[in-house]
């Protein structure tokens, strides 16, 4: 049975008891009648005479006995000694007596004169001290009777709820204890116990208030007397501890008074004893404290200061420096800032994003705004320029091709400052003022040219960034500093959709093709509106083959891997985009690749998308036209170095 057995006699275990009657040897239950009392009238004593740790209890009627659980005395110096004879089960530390009352060691009770005088024996010693009361950080404490301190009128305390019973530390001194008691909390702090046993044996761990001893001990009691610290002293004799502390022999139990160290309000490990006589400790002054020595400089201990992106902090003669910490949970508003390391700052910051600008397909437009549009006009157009300066301006050279409807990006002319002239073809050739070159090319201080995977990229010193694959897709980057100042088929890059079809002349478009119109440059008897998108996707839906395949193709879009991005960027416009370009697309090829790179593209920008599977979707044809590039670009290098 749990915790016990039913007495079943004779027993195996104590056939050789001489006690064991003729009824009990049948192996019958013993009944009784005193509910939970402890068997002690004798009826038991042939199993406690063999061993006294075993105690029989009435429980349901039936007697039923257990071993005892003996407590554990670990750091005790006073252990009663216990002859072989003895009948106590276990070992004992010696209690303390006060005015004929016997205490337990360990046991706590507080002065019926003053409730503010706590007592505490341990091992032989009763400690009486009176306790502190520290400051309440709570609105209106208010008085207890029988209690030494104001209380808090509720459980709560620094914002935390505290349950029925609960005790807690809530200052730096580790001495002061809080409670919450009759729905309020209090809060005193008592001194430690006086300990009996040789400071050699004395500890104080890491964060406890107070001491304690280590090890054990056993001894023997002379009457009268008083075994302190392993000496023995005379019934009346004192001794004096340190200043705080002064102890009498008083019939065999030592009674100390012990002063109350004051509330310190710096850690333990900033306090110090001022001489070896103090009993109390105080935090440790700035005039004990050591400078420290730092790259050549003193610094007084608890300065702090930055060495780029570490922290250091004197202290005590040390100096401790560790990396700045960066606030993991910071954010920024997804539509207009990114987080960005910039040269002055040791921890991302929430910088305005740069302007992107993407055309892509039949040709679909994506203003700095993130308007999105369709014009399939077969013309020059400047896409994008500084208004009303002459830093850059971007025009793109829009071509019917595969007799389909629709129109796609030619080249892509970039003039810097008025004076230089990128031209990017669509064989990936590249000019500069009219001069072909070999990739990559650069002009220090100015701007560089160089293939970057599938694309040419365009990089310059005013922040302007070109992406080009050489066919069908196009980005534009501009830095934040430009934000307000552009014009062009981009839009004005201000931050509202809604005024993007800002015509050349100031007129406010309603209409993608009058806006794109107004931007149309050079010889304007080769330029051709197109058809509009309402007829291209008519056309689609005319061609039942061609839009099961536009959609099945463009389903990617709709995959689980961008699955979070939807919830974040409208989906439907690069879909739409996706299907008319399929619809428009020969057989023999796949026209997708442009209208998916442009969803994940942004997707990256707001940071909910890492994975490349999209990225790679049958766009080889771009890949190999520039590597044909690369591989040329080589060969001429190889045989300029030979001549």
């Amino acid at each position: 049975m749990a915790n016990g057995w039913c007495l079943f006699l004779c027993v195996p275990i104590l056939v050789q008891l001489r006690y064991c009657s003729a009824m009990l040897s049948e192996g019958v239950e013993l009944p009784c009648s005193n509910e939970g009392e402890r068997i002690s009238d004798g009826s038991m004593k042939f199993i406690t005479d063999v061993d006294p740790c075993i105690q029989c209890f009435c429980r349901n009627g039936i007697v039923k006995c257990e071993i005892a659980t003996c407590p554990d005395l670990e750091g005790c110096h006073m252990i009663l000694y216990r002859s072989t004879s003895s009948q106590s089960c276990c070992d004992v530390c010696v209690g303390c007596t006060e005015d004929g009352i016997r205490y337990k060691s360990g046991q706590v009770w507080r002065s019926n004169d003053d409730p503010c005088v706590v007592k505490e024996c341990k091992a032989g010693v009763i400690t009486t001290s009176t306790a502190t009361c520290p400051k309440l950080a709570c609105d209106n404490p208010v008085e207890v009777k029988g209690q030494c301190c104001l209380s808090c009128p509720t459980c709560e305390l620094n914002d935390e709820k505290y349950s029925e019973g609960e005790s807690f530390e809530p200052h730096t001194d580790k001495c002061v204890r809080c409670e919450c008691k009759n729905g309020g909390i209090n809060c005193m702090k008592n001194a430690c116990p006086v300990l009996n046993c040789p400071a050699a044996k004395i500890v104080q761990e890491e964060g406890e208030c107070c001491p304690r001893c280590t090890g054990t001990r056993t001894t023997f009691l002379v009457p009268r007397m008083c075994l302190f610290k392993h000496n023995i002293y005379n019934d009346g004799r004192t001794y004096e501890v340190n200043d705080c502390t002064h102890c009498t022999c008083q019939g065999g139990t030592m009674s100390c008074t012990r002063r109350t160290c004051p509330i310190l309000d710096c850690p333990v490990e900033e306090q110090v004893f001022t001489s070896s006589e103090s009993c109390c400790p105080v935090c440790k002054p700035d005039s004990m404290y050591e400078q420290c020595e730092y790259e050549e400089n003193t610094h007084e201990h608890g300065a702090s200061w930055q060495d780029g992106c570490v922290d250091c902090v004197c202290y005590d003669g040390t100096v401790t420096c560790s990396e700045k910490e960066c606030d993991t949970q910071q954010h920024c508003p997804l539509d207009t800032h990114q987080l960005k390391f910039t040269t002055d700052a040791c921890c991302p910051v929430c910088v305005e994003k740069e302007g992107l600008c993407t055309v892509f397909g039949d040709p679909h437009y994506v203003t700095f705004d993130k308007r999105i549009y369709d014009f399939q006009g077969t013309c020059k157009y400047m896409l994008a320029k500084d208004c009303p300066g002459n830093m850059f301006a971007i025009y793109v050279q829009n071509f019917d091709r595969y007799n389909m409807p629709g129109a796609w990006t030619k080249s892509v002319t970039i003039l810097l400052n008025a004076d230089t002239k990128i031209g990017l073809r669509k064989n990936g050739k590249v000019r500069i003022n009219k001069s072909q070159v070999s990739l990559p090319f650069s002009k220090v201080g100015h701007f560089t040219v160089r293939y970057e995977e599938e694309t040419i990229v365009v990089d310059t010193e005013i922040g302007l960034k070109v992406v080009w694959n050489t066919e069908s897709y196009l980005e534009l980057h501009l830095p934040a500093s430009l934000k307000r100042n552009t014009c062009g088929m981009c839009g004005n890059f201000n931050g509202d959709p809604k005024d993007d079809f800002m015509g050349k002349d100031g007129t406010l478009f309603t209409s993608a093709i009058d806006f794109a119109k107004s931007w149309q440059h050079g010889r304007q008897s080769t330029c051709q509106v197109g058809v509009t998108q309402q007829e291209v996707q008519a056309r689609c839906q005319d061609n039942f083959s061609k839009w099961q395949r536009a959609h099945q193709e463009c389903s990617i879009l709709k995959s689980r891997a961008l699955k979070e991005c939807r919830k974040t960027i409208d989906v439907e416009a690069y879909y739409k985009s996706c299907v008319t370009d399929s619809c428009n697309c020969p057989r023999h090829r796949k026209c997708t690749c442009d209208a998916v790179t442009a969803y994940v593209r942004e997707c990256e920008r707001v940071g909910i998308y890492d994975i490349e599977a999209p990225l790679n979707y049958s766009c080889s044809r771009q890949r190999r036209r520039i590597q044909e590039r690369v591989t040329k670009n080589l060969q001429l290098q190889q045989e300029a170095s030979k001549s």
